[in-house]
């Protein structure tokens, strides 16, 4: 959510918005034997964080990636558990890890929905409104959307103000 402050403070994604995984979520590319190894250690890292784990939850977010690179989900988390531990370099480390998810799958909105997020964060209101243009053209479910539009008309607004 959004709140015109001057500034834009921002919530777009959550640490327990993390999806677990399974066999039946394989993406398609490279060995599913690979995937289920990657999902357990992947879901091991969404427990950690669940509890505030963050530094756990980035080094078995990290393995999961090596063992499988090709699933967004395990970048969005990643991104996730970054932004939530708040230290030095977390909002960029974040960002490229939102990124790395959506250019592993550019047609989930959550992806573009983590994006516009962090770049907010960063006060990158430009680069926050292409994201969440994105996200929309994603077609999410309608609450999302409509929470999506709500906090691009403040990005917007934001942005006209400043002009």
């Amino acid at each position: 959510m959004f709140a015109l402050l001057g500034a834009i403070s921002i919530g777009f994604i959550s640490p327990s918005s993390c999806l677990a995984l399974d066999a039946k979520t394989f993406p398609g590319k490279g060995s599913r034997v690979i995937w289920n190894k990657a999902c357990k250690v992947y879901n091991e890292g969404n427990a950690l964080g669940n509890v505030g784990k963050r530094d756990a939850a980035i080094a078995k977010y990290k393995q999961a990636i090596e063992i499988y690179p090709y699933a967004d989900a395990f970048y969005l988390n990643l991104g996730v558990d970054y932004e939530a531990r708040k230290g030095a370099g977390d909002l960029a480390k974040a960002e490229a890890a939102y990124r790395k998810a959506t250019s592993i799958d550019p047609k989930d909105w959550r992806n573009w929905n983590a994006v516009a997020g962090i770049t907010a964060a960063q006060n990158k209101y430009q680069d926050c409104r292409k994201a969440a243009l994105q996200a929309l053209a994603c077609n999410p479910p309608s609450k999302d959307a409509a929470e999506i539009r709500s906090n691009l008309a403040s990005v917007e607004q934001y942005l006209a103000k400043s002009k």
